[in-house]
Order: C-alpha cells, then sequence, then structure tokens
C-alpha cells in the first residue's frame, strides 16, 4: 500500500463511488509504487460497486489523469487483467498533498465532465448493442 497515493486521493472531489473504486486500486498498489493490477471482481469485493459501475470509474479516471489502465494478457494461461497505474497527470498538488480552492473546484468541474462524457458514452454503446 502506498500512502503517498491514498493522500492524494483524498485530496480530491471524488463521489462515493469514484473513491471507493479508486481506494480499492490504490490498496493493491506496492509500498513503493504507483501500480497495481487487482481483477473487476476483485475490485468489486472490495468496494461493493457493480462491474459497470468499476468501468464508469476507470474511464472517468483516465479521462482527467488520476490513472491509466493498460490491457494485459497471459500467452502461458490466458489470464486477462488490467494494469492499473495512478499519474495524478496535470493535478497540481500543494507541499501538503493538497489543493488549492481554485484547482479543485475546476478538478470537481473537470470530474463531472468527464463521468457525464463516459456515461453518454455507455449508452450509445449500449443502443448500439440491443440494435
Amino acid at each position: 500500500m502506498n500512502f503517498t497515493i491514498f493522500k492524494r486521493l483524498i485530496a480530491l472531489p471524488l463521489n462515493t463511488s469514484v473513491d471507493a473504486v479508486s481506494s480499492v486500486i490504490a490498496y493493491h498498489v506496492q509500498k513503493d509504487g504507483d501500480s497495481s493490477f487487482p481483477s473487476y471482481d476483485t475490485i468489486s469485493k472490495g468496494c461493493g460497486v457493480a462491474r459497470k459501475t468499476i468501468s464508469r470509474v476507470v474511464k472517468t479516471l483516465e479521462r482527467v489523469g488520476v490513472l491509466t489502465r493498460t490491457y494485459r494478457a497471459s500467452v502461458l494461461d490466458g489470464k486477462e487483467s488490467n494494469l492499473y497505474r495512478f499519474t495524478f497527470e496535470g493535478i497540481r498538488f500543494n507541499r501538503r498533498g493538497g489543493l488549492s480552492n481554485a484547482d479543485y473546484a475546476k478538478l470537481k468541474l473537470k470530474i463531472s465532465r468527464a463521468r457525464d462524457s463516459v456515461i453518454d458514452e455507455m449508452k450509445k454503446a449500449s443502443k448500439a448493442n440491443k440494435s
């Protein structure tokens, strides 16, 4: 577990499901690292949200620069997983690990817009699959 990542996540304007999913992913990060690879089932068990919610949250966090996701498949055993790396790209933290009021407000709006965009895309994909 990397406490620097937790400290940064706490400073972000995240809603309950985003906070829960990001915390479970962060929990699986090694002590001195910035990445982890918990399965959707592990994340779901850790925070009690559905796979669809996890997918929406991960896409939202990717769009705002909090984390990156890399798909991985093993040639040897055929297992698949995602590698999550916390980047906090473009987010300016102060010396104490927090955000200024202005940066907090900007990031809150950015997260809200990203979430709405992801939801719209997921609805369109769902409609296209039903057709």
